[in-house]
């Protein structure tokens, strides 16, 4: 690793355990009274030339507007954003424990996480994290194979929310289906049903994040490093009602990794983040002798602002009842996706493929998994014998090429990152 690497990192870091435990700074009123606390005013208007340059293209070809980045250091004591996540998960464990630590060590205030545990296992969770009181805990198992029939209060905390998520068109196309149709109903439910938690706990700002996912505040050097994401949420517009986080997908370079978020640091950058004219000349490379570049999604995650009529729209984006959002891009900022970073998950995708009803079949593979390499590896696992699978997995998703990942890396199209690995060590 380079100097300068190892410097950046010591900054990061270092300034990530600051933030980790600093004291949030209640501004008072003239009269000494607590007041309420307003963003500053931007130093540009919103969107404009100097403020916001259009610096890429979306997937429609669409121009992709980058928000202002003025530097913010830990200089001046100042209230930081509060920002929650919300997660439907069955996680526990050392994994679930990295994750929450990770993410408050970056500042994040509050976790909402819909259990989809079995009662006993949710009771079990429940104790191992009864002294963490920025965690709500909100059971499902009640409806954990919930099947999109409507919402009743045994599913549901916000009864109203969920019927008005059935109600709309984008998400009735996948009700009554399996496996991951199934679970992007479940997660958008759960979306939802968190809004009014989140009004309700004066929470700033809230992102979907998934358990293998890791929110990334971590680009820039010097002083304008971040490391705190209420740091970069408190730097935009207030006019801005959504931030949209591009995704950059883990790339694990052995077949034998078992803790990916201290494990994996090498990632596949998303289009958003590069040049076009690097990515067209490194993108043949780069997929050669694989069938995909990214293996799952390519579309970022969001985090929204927390006002009256948010809603959720999927699990990657938010929209607002009351009105027409703002939405901008940020590239400083992303989401590490540890998607199949382990053999295991994908060794077990056969079960759970089988757990919701599905045969081993390409026809019912599309059926129950939305995504083409999903359906592949439901198929490749319920099929081959572990040599075999492990082969395939090796041949499609490790990168163990050393020469093209130098050469990727220094064209800017792959990337180190090692602040889970330093933060969590």
């Amino acid at each position: 690793m380079r100097l300068r690497e190892l410097v950046g990192l010591a900054l990061f870091c270092g300034a990530a355990f600051m933030v980790g435990g600093y004291v949030q700074e209640q501004r008072t009123a003239p009269d000494g009274g607590a007041a309420a606390w307003q963003p500053e005013p931007p130093a540009a208007a919103l969107l404009s030339p100097e403020a916001d340059a259009v610096t890429g293209t979306g997937a429609a070809g669409g121009a992709v507007r980058r928000a202002p980045q003025p530097s913010r250091t830990l200089a001046t004591p100042r209230r930081f954003e509060t920002v929650a996540i919300a997660s439907t998960t069955v996680g526990s464990g050392e994994k679930l424990r990295q994750w929450l630590t990770y993410h408050r060590k970056i500042g994040v205030t509050h976790f909402y996480l819909f259990c989809e545990h079995s009662r006993a296992d949710f009771e079990k969770l429940a104790a191992e994290l009864a002294g963490a009181t920025d965690v709500r805990l909100i059971p499902r198992w009640s409806k954990a194979q919930y099947k999109g029939e409507r919402p009743s209060a045994k599913y549901c905390d916000c009864v109203a929310c969920c019927q008005r998520a059935l109600d709309e068109w984008w998400l009735g196309g996948w009700l009554g289906k399996p496996c991951n149709a199934e679970l992007f109903v479940r997660q958008s439910l759960n979306l939802e049903d968190v809004v009014p938690l989140a009004l309700r706990d004066g929470v700033d700002w809230i992102a979907h994040v998934d358990n293998d996912e890791l929110l990334y505040p971590g680009f820039g050097s010097g002083a304008s490093q971040r490391v705190h994401i209420g740091m970069v949420l408190d730097d935009v517009n207030q006019h801005v009602d959504t931030v949209v986080f591009p995704n950059w997908e883990g790339a694990p370079e052995s077949d034998r990794v078992t803790e990916p978020f201290k494990e994996v640091t090498l990632f596949k950058k998303n289009t958003l983040s590069v040049s076009s004219d690097a990515m067209s000349k490194g993108y043949g490379d780069l997929r050669s002798g694989k069938d995909n570049y990214f293996l799952t999604y390519a579309n970022g995650k969001a985090a929204a602002r927390v006002q009256p009529g948010l809603r959720c729209n999927g699990a990657h984006r938010w929209q607002n009842r009351n009105k027409q959002q703002i939405e901008i891009t940020l590239d400083s900022t992303v989401i590490l996706h540890y998607v199949y970073a382990t053999f295991s998950t994908a060794q077990h995708r056969g079960a759970r493929g089988k757990a919701c009803g599905c045969n081993v079949t390409p026809a019912d593979a599309a059926r129950c998994f939305i995504l083409d390499f999903d359906q592949k590896v439901f198929l490749k696992s319920s099929l081959l014998q572990e040599p075999a699978l492990r082969a395939w997995y090796r041949k499609e998703v490790v990168w163990d090429n050393a020469a093209k990942i130098s050469a990727h890396i220094k064209d800017g199209l792959l990337a180190r990152v090692h602040a889970p690995q330093l933060l969590l060590s």
